[in-house]
């Protein structure tokens, strides 16, 4: 196995490509094949007179992202009557969340997976920026101050995109079935 940097043209289709495409069928896992036999279906008549590029994967994203969430701590409940409900938590886009800005993760409450999702909440950050959203109009159960969030599927890009705007960095914990070990200290302004 060799590795080489990325031309600007592999680089901007890499990053294009975060999601398979719209065509795979919702209710299995794809797998890789299904994923080059959609590009290749796609591809393959613009290339009549010419060799067809070569397809390059990086799994990091299906590897790493499934097996990790991150936990917001709720610090507080704003709610305004007709208008919106806020839950403030310990995170946010200003700190560990940017990747809620341009993908889907699911979002449950810890402490009780199975409350009913009865209302429209937007879940915000800590940091007093109007962009500090996590999710706007997210169907949650009633929330209360203390409770405990999971994002889901947090594993790519959370920690590598997290900013220290204003606010320490959190701890990282890593269990695997009974052990578990603390893989960064919080950060503290002391």
């Amino acid at each position: 196995m060799t590795s080489r940097e990325l031309t600007s043209r592999e680089l901007l289709v890499y990053q294009g490509l975060e999601r398979f495409p719209s065509g795979l069928r919702k209710d299995r896992t794809a797998e890789f094949k299904d994923f080059a036999r959609e590009i290749s279906n796609s591809i393959t008549g613009y290339f009549l007179k010419n060799e067809l590029p070569e397809l390059l994967y990086e799994p990091g994203r299906c590897i790493i992202s499934p097996n990790q969430f991150l936990l917001l701590t709720v610090h507080r409940v704003k709610d305004r009557p007709g208008l919106r409900k806020w839950l403030i938590t310990d995170g946010g886009l200003g700190t560990v969340t940017m990747p809620t800005y341009y993908e889907y993760h699911e979002v449950f409450l810890c402490n009780d997976v199975t409350r009913p999702r009865t209302e429209k909440v937007t879940i915000i950050g800590p940091v007093c920026f109007a962009s500090d959203i996590v999710y706007r109009n997210k169907l949650m159960p009633q929330v209360y101050p203390g409770e405990v969030l999971a994002v889901m599927d947090s594993g790519a890009y959370f920690t590598a995109m997290e900013s220290s705007f204003g606010f320490a960095r959190p701890a990282i914990a890593s269990v695997n079935q009974k052990t578990h070990r603390l893989i960064r200290r919080a950060e503290t302004f002391e």
